[in-house]
């Protein structure tokens, strides 16, 4: 059975696997863009709360200097890139327990600090 614009999922099983859209609605996607390049880096230097950054290495969806922008640009004083060794765009199992205690002891280290 073949799907929109002709394409059998079962040609395509990695899309099944991780639930990656196989048509793009182009339009959406070059608004979001220019929305994003018109106004993301003005805000990112408004951004003084502490942040953590978590970005896949292989990521297919956002560039991981993406993620080293948005470090840089920031005016946060405490900020840190959590890196997950992977190439999907969304963290899975096993990395999400491997994700969760970290931002939890990033949390913790930031309260400390804060207030001890």
């Amino acid at each position: 059975k073949k799907g929109p614009a002709g394409i059998s999922l079962k040609d395509l099983p990695q899309f099944n696997e991780v639930g990656s859209y196989i048509l793009l609605p182009l339009k959406s996607l070059l608004e979001f863009y220019s929305f994003i390049r018109d106004n993301t880096p003005k805000d990112l230097r408004g951004i003084n709360q502490p942040l953590l950054i978590v970005q896949t290495t292989q990521d297919g969806v956002i560039k991981p200097k993406s993620a080293l922008t948005i470090y840089r640009k920031s005016a946060s004083l405490h900020k840190k890139i959590i890196w997950i060794k992977s190439n999907l765009h969304t963290v899975a199992w096993p990395e999400e327990h491997e994700l969760f205690d970290k931002v939890c002891q990033e949390i913790q280290l930031f309260t400390n600090n804060c207030f001890h």
